[in-house]
């Protein structure tokens, strides 16, 4: 499924299910770090978008012109969730009401996935990402943890590919290196 900002970002960028499973990484390691429940965080990201595996992602210029029935969809959910459907009901309210350290940590993490995807889209030249990532409406305001707003500062001032760079000669001599001790 495709995600929302897809239009206005005038190219493709992951899917919802793409999307998700980095949500719940992030999570995690949010968790761990801060000291949260990380199995409460890990099932609120993973199943923060159930909904739109039915519905579709869709963005507010869309939802002016359309009815999305999320609650109808995820109920029809719960229904084949079986024992799990009760726990993961009430952690999506728990997620939903953000009220909770373990709720707030998923909602950030969601938060620093859409900022990874801006960033990563800047850096390919793509200046509807760069106004969205530098504005006032994607500011580090909109996070709960100080450790998520130092996440933030980190992704405003990297490039997600930098690790890469650095290691890719150093790489590229043991890859040379290793080949040729094999060629013996």
């Amino acid at each position: 499924m495709q995600r929302a900002y897809v239009l206005h970002m005038l190219q493709e960028v992951e899917s919802v299910a793409e999307h998700s499973q980095r949500v719940t990484v992030i999570a995690y390691l949010l968790a761990k770090e801060i000291g949260a429940d990380p199995l409460k965080v890990l099932i609120m990201a993973a199943f923060h978008d159930l909904p739109e595996s039915r519905t579709g992602d869709a963005n507010w210029h869309q939802k002016e012109y359309i009815t999305q029935n999320e609650e109808k969809a995820q109920e029809e959910q719960f229904a084949l969730m079986g024992k799990a459907s009760n726990e993961v009901r009430a952690l999506l309210k728990e997620y939903h009401e953000r009220k909770t350290l373990e709720s707030q940590i998923a909602k950030d993490a969601d938060n620093i996935d859409y900022l990874l995807t801006l960033k990563e889209l800047e850096l390919q030249g793509n200046e509807e990402a760069k106004r969205r990532l530098y504005s006032e409406d994607t500011s580090k305001s909109h996070l709960y943890t100080d450790k998520a707003k130092e996440i933030f500062d980190d992704i405003i001032n990297s490039k997600p590919n930098e690790w890469y760079q650095k290691n890719r000669e150093k790489t590229h001599k043991k890859y040379i290196a290793d080949s040729s001790d094999k060629s013996k």
